[in-house]
């Protein structure tokens, strides 16, 4: 199976052309679903024959007496995957192919070999399957990083937003590791700039509001914990109405500790919040 791994670049080829991270951050909330569809369709390589002639000219150009056909099977068999596929989100596809080849070392890293030349393989392996043919090259470190990063707070979106409709009495450790992923994710946004990666994170700000009424993702687990605690003691108590209105008074207090996010998102934004419709997917992990 495929995991995620965060692979080493060469410091020699600093000048070399490099995908930007910003073409995978709008992208990468389905990135989930298509690593388990790339991990399905390449599980077993039983029609190696179909690939045989091309990888063993990819091993012949580019790595003579070394093995590069496990690799090459795998991209080769899901490129001809999504030939097939009639649907709209083959460039998705693509995209998260690329980050994949990028960020686990089990396709980055080829022993005796430097990085760029197995890219080269890959790029051989697209134009031989025209497919993906201008998707499939390097993307920086720190971009690889940045993706990663967006990649597993999707991850922990996904499953938070599904304890939150399941009412799931078990939310909590979810959130709180909902809590710890976004902490891991602010950190390239405190400058004040706000580029591609720092929009995707507004993106799932706005869900945290949606969600808790605060913009401050990194305390939902306590938010929610707070609102869980409320909930009992208006169902519980006499006084059910007197503890309403302090929960009421009690939220627009806490709403009010953070009237910036950290993001610095518009007041625009923040006014129309309430009427907005969110209709992103995220796919369940």
């Amino acid at each position: 199976m495929v995991s995620e791994i965060v692979g080493e670049q060469s410091e020699e080829e600093v000048d070399e052309d490099y995908s930007p991270g910003d073409v995978y951050y709008p992208s990468v909330r389905l990135f989930s679903e298509y690593i388990d569809e790339f991990n399905q369709v390449t599980h077993e390589n039983n029609d190696t024959s179909t690939y045989r002639v091309l990888c063993n000219s990819v091993n012949e150009t580019f790595f003579p007496k070394n093995d590069f056909s496990n690799r090459c099977y795998k991209v080769a068999k899901y490129l001809d995957y999504i030939k097939m596929k009639t649907d709209e989100h083959n460039d998705n596809r693509c995209i998260c192919l690329n980050y994949l080849l990028n960020s686990n070392d089990g396709f980055n890293k080829f022993p005796g070999y430097d990085v760029s030349k197995v890219f080269k393989a890959y790029e051989k392996i697209s134009l031989d399957r025209k497919m993906c043919t201008v998707k499939l090259d390097r993307i920086r470190n720190e971009d690889v990083e940045k993706i990663t990063r967006l990649y597993l707070l999707h991850n922990a979106l996904s499953k938070l937003q599904k304890f939150i409709e399941d009412e799931d009495e078990n939310i909590l450790s979810t959130a709180e590791d909902f809590a710890k992923n976004y902490k891991n994710s602010i950190d390239y946004c405190k400058s004040g700039e706000i580029d591609g990666y720092c929009e995707a994170l507004n993106e799932i700000q706005i869900l945290c509001y949606h969600h808790t009424k605060s913009y401050n993702c990194a305390d939902i687990a306590k938010l929610i914990k707070y609102q869980k605690e409320l909930k009992k003691a208006v169902k519980f108590t006499p006084f059910g109405s007197w503890v309403s209105t302090k929960v009421q008074k009690k939220t627009y207090i806490r709403n009010n500790l953070y009237p910036e996010s950290q993001l610095q998102i518009h007041r625009d934004q923040q006014l129309g919040l309430e009427n907005n419709k969110y209709n992103i997917k995220y796919h369940t992990a």
